[in-house]
């Protein structure tokens, strides 16, 4: 009995241990992973917007996270919702007009390549860029989950930015 309380005694002592070390070390990299994600918005930003400064505002939409409005008018719109197989995370970006401009998808990693993937390789990318504000974005094929939170996305962006105009 007494062999069992002192295993089990040890066994707290380095779960402890190793709960506070695991909480240091994500208290280290956090801030170093936000700020790699955010230049990495900025980058498609700047791709889309060359030469433009943005105002962000955080919005707690269902697919909308995040809205960048540019020194010229453009409006861009930063999506997150969860697909088949974790978190997609795509930027939308809108002209003075409510025409698409730009769309970005900054991850869907852990997407099923060859299917829940196709929400960042083309034809669908080109299809998301022919599109305006009001438009209706449809599905993929194989990939309706993936596809859905896009087409969600587009179409709660879409709708931010009529009410913006």
């Amino acid at each position: 009995m007494q062999k069992i309380i002192k295993l089990a005694l040890f066994l707290a002592v380095i779960s402890a241990l190793s709960g506070m070390s695991l909480s240091f070390v994500n208290d280290m990299t956090s801030p170093i992973i936000m700020e790699q994600g955010l230049a990495a918005e900025k980058s498609y930003l700047e791709g889309m917007y060359p030469g433009e400064t943005f105002d962000v505002k955080d919005i707690k939409g269902e697919k909308v996270v995040k809205e960048y409005t540019t020194s010229k008018g453009g409006k861009a719109y930063k999506i997150e919702g969860n697909g088949y197989g974790g978190k997609i995370v795509a930027i939308i970006g809108f002209d003075g007009e409510g025409k698409i401009i730009g769309y970005d998808v900054i991850d869907c990693s852990t997407e099923t390549k060859g299917f829940g993937s196709k929400v960042g390789e083309e034809p669908f990318i080109s299809d998301v860029k022919s599109l305006s504000a009001g438009d209706t974005l449809d599905t993929i094929s194989g990939a309706t989950i993936s596809s859905t939170v896009i087409s969600q996305g587009f179409t709660e962006a879409s709708e931010l930015y009529s009410k913006g105009k």
